[in-house]
């Protein structure tokens, strides 16, 4: 009887182990379910495939070798490298954005300024035209002054 119970330990022992070494390749572990969280957050990111297309695509194939990894220690490692490239993707495109929405309001801000000395411009134009022609304006009512003086001047000289 003894015989027997050690039997069934052992049969149980040996299938509890081989039942362990044909899931062991499958294994599913909570760092591969982050990864494929983080990866699918990141290549949704119209941002991210935009501006981090690179490091992008160096999560997925991280990703794709811990799902094919051939054991539980190994699939951790892809996972974790896999997560932390999705999350350096996503900091990489938000850093590259910023950059371009600030050259874009650079850009902006230049136009601006070089409209307003545009108008600088025109408005100190438009103020020496008035200057020329105020004195222009002088210098013809110089002018009448003077002809009608000697107007008055011929006037009175004739009997």
């Amino acid at each position: 009887m003894a015989r027997t119970v050690i039997t069934i330990c052992v049969a149980l022992f040996l299938g509890f182990m081989t039942a362990l070494a044909i899931t062991g390749c499958s294994t599913h572990t909570a760092a591969l379910d982050n990864a494929r969280s983080s990866y699918e957050q990141a290549s949704s990111s119209p941002t991210v495939t935009a501006n981090a297309p690179e490091t992008l695509g160096e999560a997925r194939r991280n990703l794709q070798r811990a799902e094919g990894a051939k054991n539980k220690k190994e699939q951790e490692r892809y996972a974790n490298l896999s997560q932390q490239q999705s999350a350096e993707a996503i900091q990489e495109a938000n850093q590259i954005a910023a950059e371009k929405r600030a050259a874009r309001a650079e850009a902006q801000a230049q136009v601006q300024s070089q409209q307003a000395e545009m108008e600088r411009e025109r408005a100190a134009a438009a103020s020496r035209q008035a200057a020329a022609a105020s004195g222009q304006a002088e210098a013809a009512s110089q002018e009448a002054a003077v002809a009608s003086e000697n107007a008055r001047s011929s006037a009175h000289l004739e009997p």
